[in-house]
């Protein structure tokens, strides 16, 4: 019954954590192809995306 405490907030942390994957995957893909100035913009995106989600978790005391 532990998962059934905050399940809005746990649907909100695998959103946010989901949305940081893809940006980091968005920046893999972009420096296989070797754009530079692309995956430098989108390396700082998928960063403050996996801050925010990590800020998100330790604000409502979730577990990994």
């Amino acid at each position: 019954m532990a998962n059934d405490l905050l399940p809005k907030q746990r649907v909100e942390a695998r959103t946010r954590g989901l949305m940081a994957l893809g940006g980091w995957a968005a920046t893999g893909f972009a420096f296989w192809h070797s754009w530079s100035y692309l995956t430098a913009a989108i390396a700082v995106a998928a960063g403050i995306m996996t801050w925010r989600w990590f800020s998100y978790r330790a604000k409502w005391g979730l577990r990994f």
